[in-house]
């Protein structure tokens, strides 16, 4: 898939996420740099330094990683939306 910045939802950016959109799921990539995300996003794999899953919480705006990743083991401060279902083909 190609890259696309536009797309990178950051810390700064993470309130554009509605309540809804999460509730109704979406998945994506996470990663705490651009450039694990970017890799990760063209070769549509994910790596040590990058993760795909289930956005399932936005944390408030005093937290420095926002993007919680499934049941919360995991909280990053990039988020690269790309599905509304489980694509296991990106694993």
């Amino acid at each position: 898939m190609q890259f696309n910045k536009q797309n990178v939802m950051t810390v700064v950016t993470a309130d554009d996420i509605s309540q809804r959109v999460i509730l109704a799921g979406i998945y994506g990539y996470f990663a705490y740099d651009i450039d694990s995300l970017q890799k990760a996003v063209t070769s549509e794999r994910t790596s040590s330094r990058c993760m795909y899953g289930r956005l399932t919480k936005v944390m408030d705006s005093t937290n420095r990683s926002r993007f919680v990743l499934d049941n919360g083991n995991y909280i990053f401060s990039l988020f690269y939306p790309t599905d509304n279902y489980l694509n296991t083909n990106r694993y």
